[in-house]
Parts: structure tokens; sequence; C-alpha cells
């Protein structure tokens, strides 16, 4: 598999900046400029796992840099920081890696993960809620597919 790291710019509203997350993707046809996402993304919400997005090299950036998503995967991602100094991040890793999820440990306190978009969203999103409700964790869902807010209706 050849892949490139795509450059994402964005606004984000949690810091009120502008912000930058390089992210490796799969080259699916470099001629046209489209790539499917392969990382998980710690801060950009404008893509989950398996995404088709358009790039291309941007002279100013000196790297290829996302312009739009073009197919949206179904996946789902969910970033995760940890509260509580008594709950190691591995044990909290572990309890989402044994549902079926796919983690970017970012720090001590921090990781985003992969909901893959066959995986039912319900009983994680059972967990992350029971996890904040005790002040272990803190979560957010940039990118929660259609599908997955269905799991929890």
């Amino acid at each position: 598999m050849k892949t490139e790291d795509i450059l994402f710019r964005f606004h984000s509203n949690l810091f009120d900046e502008e912000i930058t997350e390089t992210i490796t993707c799969e080259v699916i046809d470099h001629d046209t400029g489209i790539y499917r996402v392969h990382g998980v993304p710690f801060y950009a919400s404008v893509v989950a796992p398996d995404d088709l997005i358009y790039a291309e090299f941007n002279e100013e950036e000196g790297m290829i840099t996302y312009e739009e998503t073009t197919e949206h995967s179904g996946s789902s991602v969910v970033q995760l920081v940890k509260l509580e100094e008594e709950t190691g991040i591995q044990e909290l890793i572990d309890l989402f890696t044994e549902k079926g999820c796919r983690i970017e440990k970012y720090s001590e306190n921090y990781f985003a993960m992969e909901v893959h978009y066959n995986q039912d969203y319900a009983p994680i999103k059972e967990l992350l809620d029971e996890l904040e409700s005790e002040k272990i964790a803190s979560y957010a869902e940039p990118t929660i597919s259609e599908k997955h807010l269905e799991d929890c209706q």
C-alpha cells in the first residue's frame, strides 16, 4: 500500500483557532488526487478512517493538502481524554480495543479511536457515558456516522 501524508487545515471551535494535522492516507489515484484516509484523526473533524478524499499539492504549504471529502466511509471518530489519575491510559485503550475499536494514542491522557462502520456503536457509547458519569474520562464525537447515530436510538 502506497501512502502519503496529507495536510488538513481547519478552524477548531474547541481551540478557536486554525489547526493543522497531518494524516497518513492511502494513495488511490495520485493523478486525480484521490486518497483513502488510513490514520485515525486526532483533531480533524472533517474525516474518518476509510473516507475517500480529494487532495492536491499546495505550493504555500509545500505538501499535499486536503480539499474535500468525496465519499464518507460510515466510520466514526471518538476522542477521549483521561481525567482521573488512578486509571491508566492503557486500561482505557484496552476497554475499547476489546470492543473492536482502533486506537491512536496521542499522549498519556488523550487518544482518538475509530468505530468501524460495521460495529454496533450502542455498547461503545454506553461505556463512554459510564466513564464520563464516573468522571474517569471525557469524550467528544467529532465525526459520527448516521449509522452509528441510529445504533443509539
